[in-house]
């Protein structure tokens, strides 16, 4: 089922922009210069994640890593390393799997932000701002991380127990991690969205976070209350 994207178009940018809807993918694609075939490189993405389901049916429903097959696509076994790191799923790394896969495949693109469901690759030749967006918290949109062009490409993901569909068992506003590689952050932004069902566990959550290894920040947000850890910094923006 298509769900609007209500949070999109609040960040201001220069760059050109498309929209690429497969199915349940639905990017937001903000870049530079110029770019091709994307629609068929998603589609691409989606055979082989559809390939390995009806290949491994524990794919697609495990809740706990599971183990790498022979001869698989080098994305799924990206995935798959990314759960185990994180200890949750394979699919929990799917969002950011697909947005850095498809950004490795643009490197002409000197600005190139690929949204997948709250999930972001980020390359960027200017220092930049990314929205927090925490459902009815008083400071969803409130918020920004503030992103150095030195410190991308990254992949910055965000999990949440009360916006969207996908599953937690939280009940976190939002929790965004930042690592170099997306699929952990996702896969990372999951499990400590998982740990997080009052103010009082943000504090461990976040120390949880910041013992997965290639998690570089941490941000924890419910409520009124946010927590934060590592190499992010936020910063506050105008209503």
């Amino acid at each position: 089922m298509y769900e609007e994207r209500s949070y999109r178009g609040i960040v201001g940018s220069d760059l050109k922009r498309m929209t690429v809807i497969d199915e349940e993918s639905d990017l937001d694609i903000q870049y530079s210069g110029e770019i091709k075939g994307i629609e068929q490189e998603l589609s691409g993405l989606r055979d082989v994640l559809k390939k390995q389901i009806m290949r491994e049916p524990d794919f697609l429903t495990s809740l706990a890593p599971i183990p790498s097959l022979e001869d698989e696509h080098p994305m799924v076994s990206h995935m798959k390393r990314a759960a185990v790191k994180a200890g949750v799923g394979p699919m929990a790394a799917v969002a950011g799997a697909v947005a850095e896969y498809l950004g490795n495949m643009h490197p002409e693109c000197e600005d190139l932000i690929i949204e997948n469901g709250g999930d972001l690759y980020v390359r960027s030749s200017r220092d930049i701002k990314v929205l927090i967006y925490a459902g009815n918290s008083s400071l969803s949109n409130r918020i920004a991380l503030e992103v150095k062009a030195e410190d991308t490409p990254l992949g910055i993901c965000t999990s949440s127990g009360t916006v969207g569909h996908s599953l937690s068992f939280g009940k976190a506003d939002a929790v965004v991690i930042v690592s170099r590689d997306a699929l952990i952050a996702d896969a990372a932004a999951t499990a400590t969205a998982n740990m997080i069902s009052a103010k009082e566990d943000i504090q461990g959550a976040l120390e949880f976070a910041s013992r997965i290894e290639g998690v570089l920040g941490a941000v924890a947000v419910i409520g009124s209350s946010i927590g934060f850890w590592g190499k992010v910094k936020v910063v506050p923006v105008r209503p």
